[in-house]
């Protein structure tokens, strides 16, 4: 690996992360609302047994929006991947031209420059942090959320 190839992947990665910073800084006053309107969703089941259609289109308003957004940023960033990893690919073709003996070294080529995990999750799941997984409340709002989605996509 290039001293280009390891800054071609360090900027697909910073990217990553600068977007990750954003879906959660936008949706700061997006979850709460996402939240509280699925807790109202258990809540109404619960005790009268039925969801209103109001209670059902607010809450699933507020959460298609939270999804929207962040399919907005996985686009991006899987975008800025695909560019890092596209300009890897053109430089390694013009390393190769210029020097024939460099495609035979063992393990040459460049290696895949992949989007970050994270955003292989779910959208709920994005209530976590990255090193956070075991937040008490952010599993608790999963929860709240996820059980709300079951009970409205459920016959």
């Amino acid at each position: 690996m290039t001293g280009y190839s390891r800054q071609l992947e360090s900027r697909a990665y910073r990217a990553s992360t600068q977007l990750q910073a954003r879906v959660r800084r936008k949706g700061v006053g997006k979850l709460p609302a996402v939240y509280c309107l699925a807790e109202t969703v258990l809540v109404s089941h619960s005790t009268r047994g039925r969801i209103s259609r109001g209670e059902r289109g607010r809450f699933l308003a507020a959460f298609s929006e939270w999804t929207a957004l962040v399919e907005e940023y996985r686009s991006r960033a899987e975008a800025t991947v695909y560019q890092a990893d596209l300009q890897q690919r053109t430089y390694w073709t013009h390393v190769v031209r210029a020097h024939r003996d460099a495609a035979e070294l063992p393990g040459s080529g460049p290696a895949e420059i992949t989007l970050d995990p994270i955003w292989d999750k779910p959208d709920i799941l994005f209530f976590l942090r990255p090193h956070h997984e075991d937040d008490p409340a952010a599993t608790r709002m999963i929860r709240v959320v996820t059980r709300a989605l079951e009970l409205l996509t459920d016959p």
